[in-house]
């Protein structure tokens, strides 16, 4: 059991069991675990069923459907000192890159930075209510770069595709989904709803690139900022 403390995922995983998934290859020394399955936001996503048949409600972590347009910050379920949140560099700039474009899983104190707030688009819809396998944007809402903040899978010839911080609400290639993960959370899928393609992390130093992968996968539950 993790005990109290003072930050955003002390705060909200303290109850939770953790289990260890897989270590880190070279030198990082954070272990990615996951959950148990929290009956309380199963028991309240049965509430939010549509009654049209409508995929069910993404709740956040309180158990409340997500809404488009509001602040989340998206926690990432590991066991690092503070925890982890899905973010933009900000200050971790390195050298020959001043405006990194990268999105990251990133580990540290920082947990209610302004960088971390994410917000979802639905193409869509008649509702502001957010549910599993639906098409839409994702977007930072305060970019620190001048780009538009919105996530997108480069296009590159590399094999490693990353996603950036470069898209826009109306191209194919910022088209995600929020799928349910096995341990009672959510993950990020990029693509249409019917053909989803898993999102998996790449280490580097202390923090990891968002790619299309499915070799190291991770789940996320979603914080609203009020």
């Amino acid at each position: 059991m993790w005990s109290r403390g003072k930050s955003l995922v002390d705060r909200y995983t303290a109850d939770q069991k953790m289990r260890p998934l897989a270590s880190w290859n070279g030198n990082s020394i954070v272990v990615v675990a996951s959950a148990v399955t929290v009956s309380t936001n199963e028991s309240c996503a049965k509430m939010f069923m549509s009654t049209t048949g409508e995929n069910e409600a993404v709740l956040d972590y309180l158990g409340l459907p997500l809404k488009a347009r509001y602040n989340y910050h998206a926690v990432v379920h590991t066991i690092p000192k503070g925890g982890a949140f899905i973010s933009q560099y900000g200050k971790l700039t390195r050298k020959g890159m001043k405006c990194p474009q990268n999105v990251l899983m990133l580990f540290g104190e920082d947990d209610i930075s302004k960088r971390n707030q994410i917000q979802f688009v639905l193409s869509s819809s008649s509702s502001d209510v957010v549910r599993v396998s639906t098409e839409l944007n994702i977007r930072f809402v305060h970019p620190l770069c001048n780009v538009s903040g919105y996530w997108r899978v480069a296009n590159s010839s590399s094999p490693l595709k990353e996603v950036v911080m470069t898209g826009s609400k109306s191209s194919n290639d910022s088209t995600f989904t929020i799928q349910k993960s096995g341990d009672g959370f959510y993950k990020f899928a990029f693509g249409s709803a019917d053909k989803p393609m898993s999102i998996g992390l790449q280490p580097i130093h202390v923090s990891a690139k968002l790619i299309l992968s499915k070799d190291i996968d991770f789940s996320v539950s979603f914080h609203h900022v009020f």
